[in-house]
């Protein structure tokens, strides 16, 4: 992608998120990597969500940031900063994905769309705050809005987010008939979903501790995931740092697709690197 800054605001062009995830709150003060919802399912299997080439079925969101596709092209500006405040807008001209969320199969594929956001920091008596809002709309597919809040003080960070999805009567409707093996009932379920996610982190010397709870589900369907995530990170210096995390998923599917769910514990671990 491209971009400009200047006084009057940073302007992009090209493959990258969208405004509302740039300005949401993404455990921001706990300056080491955290895993997001779909880096667990690489690790335990989730019958909601599946992708492969066109074949794609999400039966639920699998994020509370408003927007996590990297891939279509997209006009982002944000303001500058006044009062602690920033301003998000995003154009996206055709959404051929959602990070995966959309089929190809879909009636409103490649179809445009655009967010609006906002991103406020504030320091309190011993205590940082962060808050963001977002709205978003899918043309022909779906509109949502999405808020986070994340508090800092003394080696301490509370942090949580909410999204929403939902149609309008002008959207086409959320397929309900199995009309092949790539366009399965509810695979676009997460039009229609609530998520939240909520944490709290600990910050001590070179270790930092993360535990947080991912909650979604469709308002269509009893499609629900939970996931619990125990995340650890120890910093050797500010370049690089040693993650070790744990987390137990509980995954109940769709019964009109007659899946069974999953639910097990998973274990993953690496080296962060910052250049």
């Amino acid at each position: 992608y491209i971009g400009a800054f200047s006084k009057y605001g940073d302007f992009d062009f090209g493959q990258m998120e969208n405004s509302s995830a740039m300005l949401g709150i993404n455990k921001a003060n706990l300056k080491i990597w955290q895993p997001t919802p779909t880096d667990i399912v690489n690790f335990a299997a989730n019958p909601n969500w599946s992708q492969k080439n066109k074949n794609k079925y999400y039966a639920t969101i699998n994020s509370t940031l408003s927007n996590t596709d990297g891939s279509a092209l997209k006009f982002v500006y944000l303001t500058p900063e006044y009062k602690n405040t920033t301003l998000g807008f995003t154009f996206t001209p055709e959404n051929n994905a959602d990070d995966g969320l959309i089929s190809k199969f879909s009636s409103y594929y490649g179809k445009s769309s655009y967010t609006v956001s906002l991103h406020n920091y504030q320091e309190f008596d011993y205590t940082d705050a962060e808050f963001y809002l977002s709205y978003a709309d899918y043309k022909s597919s779906h509109f949502e809005y999405a808020g986070g809040f994340l508090l800092y003080r003394k080696g301490w960070s509370l942090f949580g987010s909410y999204r929403k999805t939902n149609t309008s009567s002008s959207d086409k409707p959320i397929a309900k008939v199995d009309k092949s093996a790539n366009r399965l009932a509810y695979y676009d379920g997460f039009r229609k979903s609530e998520a939240y996610n909520l944490g709290i982190s600990y910050e001590f010397a070179y270790v930092t501790s993360t535990f947080s709870y991912f909650d979604s589900f469709s308002n269509k369907t009893r499609a629900k995931n939970r996931i619990y995530n125990l995340h650890n990170s120890l910093k050797f210096d500010k370049n690089y740092a040693l993650y070790l995390g744990f987390a137990y998923v509980d995954f109940i599917s769709d019964n009109d697709k007659k899946l069974d769910g999953n639910k097990g514990l998973a274990a993953y671990t690496g080296i962060e690197f910052k250049f």
